[in-house]
């Protein structure tokens, strides 16, 4: 392979004016003497070099997109956000998981939550735990009132979202669909992984 050789010329020649030499593959570099403005090939090399990296950066872009949905990063519409879901492992057979995540809500004004669908189940609920009689149960809940600039975490022992009636066996790791549905009839949609989720429910204690 021929060596390359940058050769600066005073004049404004052309690519073809530079001969090669003694064999050698060479790269020639023309600048011109003042007045004979800029050299097309010059210009035409700054062109694809600012083109490669936009082309590069997009890419970059995208690759991290798709890093962030795969890491199960927050999923936003406007100034409502939820992160972390998860929704609940359980054996084959049972009818009956949890989905759990935190809710956020960098607007202003309060953002409920009134209903919740799934394709792997009949129904979707709001629930929450409460103290009743010296003993925790579960109670069906109209909305989950989401305070502006605030937060709201749903987690075992406290608000959830209970998945009534699976329509089929869930998978370690697998993806679960969930749209939300607000007071002011906006929907937010995302997914779930499945996984082992701390704690657990008493099916016995819960109540309408």
């Amino acid at each position: 392979m021929g060596t390359f050789a940058f050769y600066f010329c005073s004049r404004a020649c052309s690519p073809a004016t530079c001969t090669a030499v003694s064999g050698e593959s060479q790269l020639v570099v023309v600048i011109p003497k003042r007045g004979h403005g800029p050299v097309p090939a010059v210009r035409a090399a700054t062109a694809v070099q600012l083109n490669w990296e936009t082309n590069m950066t997009k890419t970059v872009s995208i690759l991290l997109a798709m890093v962030m949905c795969m890491a199960g990063g927050p999923v936003w519409a406007g100034t409502f956000g939820i992160h972390a879901p998860t929704v609940r492992m359980v054996p084959p057979g049972q009818s009956v998981s949890a989905a759990f995540m935190i809710l956020h809500n960098h607007g202003m004004k309060d953002r409920s939550v009134v209903a919740a669908y799934s394709d792997v189940a009949d129904v979707v609920e709001l629930h929450n735990h409460i103290t009743e009689d010296g003993m925790m149960k579960m109670r069906r809940v109209d909305a989950i009132v989401v305070p502006g600039h605030g937060e709201v975490v749903l987690q075992p022992g406290g608000f959830h979202m209970m998945l009534i009636g699976l329509t089929r066996s869930l998978e370690m790791g697998e993806k679960v669909a969930i749209e939300l549905e607000f007071a002011d009839g906006k929907r937010l949609s995302f997914e779930a992984p499945v996984q082992m989720a701390p704690g657990g429910h008493d099916h016995a204690n819960h109540g309408d």
